[in-house]
């Protein structure tokens, strides 16, 4: 049985798109793996996608600087344009320098009634009415579910 990759007909190592390694087939794999100068076997079914794909990673790896292969190498570049990169020491920096600025809203009304936002934690455990037990069916009813004690008495009646 012939092998399946045919190692004389890879697709161009330009053709390949870019991305992640996984998303590479095989065939794709042994071509990025040739421009990199990993040894191939001779015969291809005899190397999994995972071994070579793992091979392909350690050789990207140690060329980090080759443009080629920067296509293969998810990453964030660094922003040139748009918003100033800002670090914590920035920001303390700019807190200092602000001047103080006055609440506005229902955070100014909280203050000046001296009220906490969060109030103290309550240790009590809730306690349910003194005539909790009249309004256990009623609630019950109010839900629209049937009282089941009036329908077992109906069944018991009609039945034989």
């Amino acid at each position: 049985m012939p092998p399946r990759i045919d190692l004389n007909s890879l697709p161009a190592f330009s053709d390949i798109p870019g991305g992640p390694l996984k998303s590479l087939n095989k065939p794709e794999l042994f071509s990025v793996a040739r421009e990199l100068g990993i040894g191939l076997p001779l015969d291809p079914r005899t190397i999994t996608v995972e071994t070579l794909r793992g091979q392909v990673t350690q050789g990207i790896g140690k060329l980090p600087n080759d443009v080629r292969f920067h296509k293969f190498i998810v990453h964030r570049a660094q922003t040139t344009g748009g918003a100033a990169l800002r670090n914590s020491a920035d920001k303390d920096k700019e807190d200092v320098g602000a001047k103080d600025v006055q609440p506005t809203g229902a955070h100014r009304k909280l203050l000046e009634q001296r009220v906490k936002s969060d109030p103290a934690g309550q240790l009590k455990h809730l306690k349910a009415p003194a005539d909790a037990d009249k309004h256990k069916g009623k609630a019950r009813q109010s839900l629209g579910s049937p009282d089941m004690s009036r329908l077992n008495d109906n069944l018991i009646a009609t039945t034989p």
